[in-house]
């Protein structure tokens, strides 16, 4: 179970279950307050700056593009439970292929 936290100054505090009537506000929180993504469970120490909301791609938007300290690239995609398709549909092109593209970090 994930524990969403946000900051206040020096302070962080546990939110209690907060409703998101709409997905776009959800990205603007997360993309606002990338602390709220428990990167802590991925490896200790890493942080997300975030370079942007919507980023295009020819597969569609990349919800949330963020970047860690080595340069490795975070795509999030944020859901609304209630807009969660309840089944997989094969119209949707993956955005990893938009990655591939990417020159890896260090050789730029």
């Amino acid at each position: 179970m994930t524990i969403i936290l946000t900051r206040k100054g020096s302070q962080a505090e546990k939110l209690l279950p907060t409703s998101f009537p709409k997905e776009r506000e959800l990205q603007a929180y997360v993309a606002a307050n990338p602390e709220c993504i428990p990167m802590e469970e991925i490896e200790e120490g890493l942080h997300l700056l975030i370079l942007g909301r919507e980023f295009p791609t020819d597969s569609g938007p990349i919800d949330v593009l963020a970047m860690d300290a080595t340069g490795l690239l975070y795509l999030i995609e944020t859901k609304l439970y209630s807009n969660f398709p309840t089944t997989a549909s094969p119209a949707t092109p993956p955005r990893t292929s938009w990655t591939s593209m990417l020159p890896a970090p260090g050789s730029r």
